[in-house]
């Protein structure tokens, strides 16, 4: 008996390995996959609530540039931004308006000189502006008054230049040719007014140059190099500019950036409304080339 007892005390004394596993699974769930899925659980529960909120959803996520694929800007850049199509609109609009109250005007004259025994023909091309629905039209002196444009300068010693022996105009999209008579002409202010035998036109709508502004829009309407009907924009690039011209004569005049070439005298220089810019005294009304 006190063998077999003292066989049984010299027993190892262990765990059986089953409770140990079983020991081991509880402390991992206990310590590590429980908290884990409790963080998911709460960040899944913070996120829905936040996106359960409009005014932290809108400040997380853009809803209304993100289906847009756009690029949110800031009000004041927006506002500030140059819409070119709105320029290109006015210009369009503008010239659609204008166009047919502009026509061309193509003077001829002799040419006398020392060189030749026989005289010959000249032409000088130039423009006008309609100012009645009966064949009214105002344009600049020098064109139609040849003798405005050769009084000055040595020239005079080796030729001479008649009076305008025919003076015609031709009307926007027309091809004829209509016979013009000079009603009067003003070298003070290098006005002149002509008229042709039709009825029906469109004339122009006059606007103000007192109430310009130098930097606003501005487009000349023409014939430049015997180019028909064409148009430049530019702006008001300042008032009140006093010239002199090769006679002497001062004129006091706006300038602006718009190409202007030999041609476009007598043509019209139009505000954004599409109004030909002149002063009350009609001084101004057209520029010179």
């Amino acid at each position: 008996m006190e063998e077999n007892n003292n066989k049984n005390n010299n027993k190892p004394n262990y765990k059986p390995i089953k409770q140990f596993k079983n020991a081991s699974s509880s402390s991992f769930g206990k310590n590590v996959v429980f908290p884990f899925v409790s963080g998911i659980l709460g960040a899944t529960l913070v996120i829905g609530t936040c996106f359960g909120v409009p005014s932290i959803k809108n400040k997380l996520i853009d809803t209304s540039s993100s289906s847009n694929n756009t690029i949110k800007q800031p009000a004041s850049s927006v506002n500030n931004v140059v819409k070119t199509g709105d320029y290109s609109g006015t210009a369009i609009d503008v010239a659609n308006k204008v166009l047919p109250s502009i026509v061309g005007i193509k003077v001829e004259y002799s040419v006398n000189s020392i060189f030749y025994r026989q005289s010959s023909t000249a032409t000088a091309t130039g423009s006008g502006i309609i100012i009645s629905d009966d064949g009214y039209i105002l344009t600049n002196n020098h064109i139609v008054d040849t003798s405005s444009t050769t009084s000055s300068g040595n020239y005079n010693s080796f030729y001479s230049v008649t009076e305008a022996s025919k003076v015609t105009v031709t009307l926007y999209n027309d091809t004829s040719e209509y016979e013009a008579t000079i009603i009067g002409t003003d070298s003070q202010t290098d006005l002149a007014v002509i008229k042709i035998d039709k009825t029906g036109l469109t004339p122009a709508e006059l606007g103000n140059s007192d109430s310009v502004q130098v930097g606003e829009f501005a487009m000349a309407v023409g014939n430049p190099l015997g180019l028909d009907t064409s148009v430049t924009c530019g702006i008001i690039s300042a008032k009140d500019r006093t010239i002199q011209d090769s006679d002497g004569k001062s004129y006091k005049l706006l300038q602006t950036d718009a190409a202007i070439n030999s041609g476009n005298s007598g043509g019209a220089l139009v505000n954004a409304d599409g109004k030909v810019i002149r002063t009350k005294y009609f001084k101004n009304f057209i520029y010179r080339c």
